[in-house]
């Protein structure tokens, strides 16, 4: 039987030993991880421009050197 003449609503065969809490276990990890990059990327994109912008209000100069390292 070829997937052409499967039956609508038919089961494909199982191809994991997987139960059904586990795969919504892995998606869970998988999206929580996915958004924490997400998360990372966005924080490197508007770190500089909100420090160049901040950082003059705070009495500090906006230099190269006060963005690259702040806190320092």
């Amino acid at each position: 039987m070829n997937s052409s003449s499967r039956a609508i609503g038919e089961a494909l065969p199982r191809k994991t030993t997987l139960n059904r809490e586990q795969i919504i276990g892995f998606w869970a990890a998988w999206s929580g991880w996915t958004l924490d990059g997400m998360d990372s990327v966005i924080f490197a994109l508007v770190l500089v421009p909100a420090l160049k912008e901040l950082l003059p209000l705070s009495g500090f100069a906006a230099s190269r050197a006060s963005s690259v390292w702040p806190g320092r």
